[in-house]
Formats: structure tokens, C-alpha cells, sequence
């Protein structure tokens, strides 16, 4: 049955609401029915496609074949409301984009403060802390050891709470993970080495002498922990209770994958030397001074070659990405494979290829004595580059993505998450 009514009166009469009205124009619309026709609407308004009724192209059909001899055309108030919602589509996409273009790329700097009390970091800061994601553990110190890289004494804390504080607090190393939601640390205690998680007990090992082990990592979920133990076959480095891999020159540094699944060190070419033979889950990647693993692990970018009086390069999961004849420094890579490296000699940061010119004043610095500080998000879309502890007869210099800013306090790290740059520093 093919009913003809005055659509204009049935709608402004029925299907009253700018919501409802704007469905049925548009179904009406799509279909190419005529304003002045409507196929199959009741008295009650329920828009149905009877059985017998098509269209076809521009023309209402019967399905028996009967042509009725009526022509569709768009309803113009299908047309008025599509131009509406365009607009506004158009209006709020255009709202959205300059939203996000001013607002992903501003840094905000998040200040987090390390309570202090002895002058004990002023000799070895960064060997008594551990940062990440805006969370910190600290050992201070009250009464220094002989050793540096022991404590006897003092107090530990995690985000400002004291963890443990005592007398015989002899600790060798501390570690945070990388979401900052867990800590771990090793301890010297009645003649043995024991590794700790979250301030609980998870390892007892036998004592082998001052600096014979080392705690590299936890996991984020904190259920593993790296470390290197020695034995009759040389030093091991472990993930909980399994092996990773034995040498007998030593392991001259470790790092790990954020769930410690994967993990590349620097095997030592002989006792005692920086550099050696770069292992990554267990494959030989060949000779390097340095490497770092993305947060997944997947990729790693190593420096070869440095102060062998040839010119050095950086290597990005086994291509080279970058040459210098004086100096790399600090390399990172993401992800995605996204990275970065230094050449202060050269005044320069390179980021995915791209070079970006830093301050004199921190290079220069830096060729006698200095400190540096270096980090870049994860996409590369922003770097901070500073000399925190100048001896160019200057205040520190920070260089935020080509801009110089002033960063308040004692600093002593710096790391961006994001679009969101932590600054840890410290309170005396």
C-alpha cells in the first residue's frame, strides 16, 4: 500500500525534537524519497519500507513492476540538516586539531623533591638514588663508608618514607622499576647478600667480598629482579633464580627490558675494561662501548669504537645511524625504534636523524669537567640537554627543545614521560 502525505505537516506534527527530526530527514534523504512523499508511514508514525515498494536510482517503484509514474527527490530538509551537521563536524574537528597541536606539545615540568640531610651526595648522588615515572628511593647516609659504594648507616627511603633506618644498613646497590611502582635493593648483612623487593626479603646469596655483586634491575609488575653473582665459572647475571649468561672476565654493565624478558650487557674484553663484546639475550652483537635497550626491548642502540682514535659510530638494531671523530655520549631509543645521541664536541644532538644545536656553554664545559644531563621523550618530539653543575664560572644551562630555561634547585636527574619532564633535585 503506498500512502502519499504531506511530509512537511506529518513531520513538524510527529516527529517534533531536533534529535528524531534529523534521523528521519536523513533516512528520508538517503533514499531519495520525495519531501511530499512518504512510503509506508502510519497514523502513528512508524517509518517502515512496505513490501511491495523500492528504489530504484531516482524513481519510486512497485516490486510487482508497476511503475506508479512518481519521482523522488531529495528532501531539502535532509539537505538543510546534513549542511547543519557538517558544519559543526567541520567546526568541532577543526576545535580538536588546534587543540591537540597546542597542547601535545607543551612540556610540563614536574618538580620532584629528595629530602636530604648530609652532604654525603655531594661525593656520590647518583650512586645512592634511583628515579622513574616521578618516583624515587634514596639511601641517606649518616655515617659514609670507606667504601663509595657501600653505606653503614643512615636510613632508606621511597617516595619520602622511611623504608628502613639503622646502624648496620650496609647496602651495595638500590634499583627502581620503570613505572617507579617498585624498589629493590642489595644488602650486606650477617655474612650475607641479600636482595630485597618492595622491603621484602627475596634472595639470600653467600658473601663473596665488597663489590662481587650487583642488582641491576626490577620488573614493573615487581615479581622479577636481575643481578650479577660470582662463581667457580665467573660472574653470572640471573633473573631470579635463572641464568642469563656467565663469563669469566666480568659483566661491565647490564640492562633490561621494563619486564625483564630481554636484557643486553657488555661482556668485558679482558678483567676490568669498559669495553667488549655486546650481548643481547644471549647473541653476540659484536664490539661496543655502550648499549641501551628500548623499554619493550626490541631494540637497542649501541656506540662503537670510541677512544680507539678512529672515528665512532651509533648503530640502531645493527644499522648505523650516526659518525663522529670525537665524541658520542648519551644514547636512548624507543619503542618504536625512535633515538638519540649526543656529540658535545660538536655542539650537536641528533634525534631520528635530525640535528639540533645546543648551548656553547655546555659542551665547552664539559670538555674539562662537568656533569651533564640529557633525556628525550619516547617519539622524540622533546629533549632537554643541561650542565647542572658548571665550572665555566656560569649558572647551569638547560636547553629545552632549542630554548633556554631555568630549572629551580639542586638538580640531580632529569626524564621525561611524555609530554611531562620530571626534574628530581634535591632539598639541601
Amino acid at each position: 500500500m503506498l500512502k502519499i502525505r504531506d511530509e512537511r505537516r506529518l513531520i513538524v506534527k510527529v516527529f517534533y525534537g531536533p534529535f528524531r527530526h534529523l534521523r528521519i530527514s536523513l533516512w528520508v534523504g538517503h533514499d531519495y524519497l520525495s519531501e511530499s512523499i512518504l512510503l509506508g508511514m502510519d497514523d502513528q508514525s512508524s517509518l517502515v519500507t512496505p513490501p511491495d515498494v523500492g528504489v530504484t536510482s531516482n524513481k519510486i517503484v512497485l516490486k510487482s513492476g508497476v511503475d506508479p509514474g512518481i519521482v523522488a527527490r531529495p528532501s531539502r530538509y535532509s539537505i538543510i540538516w546534513f549542511s547543519i551537521v557538517a558544519a559543526a563536524l567541520l567546526t568541532l574537528g577543526i576545535m580538536l586539531f588546534y587543540w591537540h597541536k597546542t597542547h601535545t606539545n607543551t612540556v610540563v615540568i614536574d618538580y620532584v623533591t629528595i629530602p636530604t640531610g648530609v652532604n654525603e651526595r655531594q661525593n656520590y648522588p647518583t650512586d645512592f638514588a634511583a628515579t622513574a615515572q616521578g618516583h624515587y628511593v634514596y639511601i641517606d647516609t649518616s655515617v659514609p663508608s670507606a667504601n663509595p659504594y657501600t653505606v653503614l648507616g643512615g636510613k632508606l627511603l621511597y617516595d619520602g618514607r622511611t623504608i628502613y633506618s639503622g646502624t648496620d644498613l650496609e647496602i651495595v646497590s638500590e634499583v627502581i622499576s620503570p613505572n617507579g611502582l617498585h624498589y629493590a635493593y642489595m644488602r650486606y648483612i650477617n655474612g650475607n647478600t641479600n636482595i630485597y623487593v618492595d622491603n621484602k626479603l627475596v634472595k639470600t646469596l653467600p658473601y663473596q667480598g665488597p663489590n662481587s655483586a650487583t642488582l641491576y634491575a626490577v620488573s614493573d609488575n615487581g615479581k622479577e629482579y636481575a643481578y650479577e653473582y660470582p662463581g667457580s665459572q665467573g660472574n653470572t647475571l640471573f633473573r631470579n633464580n635463572v641464568a642469563l649468561y656467565t663469563t669469566g672476565n666480568g659483566i661491565g654493565s647490564a640492562i633490561f627490558s621494563n619486564d625483564l624478558a630481554h636484557y643486553a650487557t657488555i661482556v668485558q674484553a679482558s678483567p676490568g675494561a669498559s669495553a667488549g663484546n655486546i650481548i643481547k639475550d644471549g647473541n653476540n652483537l659484536g664490539s661496543g662501548d655502550a648499549v641501551y635497550l628500548s623499554p619493550n626491548g626490541l631494540h637497542d642502540i649501541i656506540t662503537v669504537g670510541m677512544g680507539s682514535g678512529t672515528n665512532g659510530i651509533v648503530k640502531v638494531d645493527g644499522a648505523t645511524v650516526g659518525e663522529s671523530a670525537t665524541d658520542l655520549n648519551s644514547t636512548v631509543v624507543s619503542d618504536t625504534g625512535s633515538y638519540a645521541f649526543t656529540q658535545y664536541e660538536r655542539y650537536l644532538i641528533t634525534i631520528n636523524g635530525k640535528n639540533y644545536r645546543i648551548p656553547t656553554a655546555i659542551p665547552s664545559d664539559c670538555k674539562h669537567s662537568c656533569v651533564n644531563l640529557f633525556a628525550v621523550n619516547q617519539n622524540g618530539s622533546h629533549y632537554i640537554v643541561g650542565d647542572y653543575r658548571p665550572t665555566g664560572g656560569h649558572g647551569a644551562v638547560w636547553d629545552l627543545d632549542g630554548k633556554n630555561v631555568a630549572l629551580n634547585g639542586d638538580i640531580m636527574d632529569v626524564a621525561f614521560s611524555n609530554d611531562i619532564l620530571y626534574v628530581y633535585r634535591w632539598s639541601n
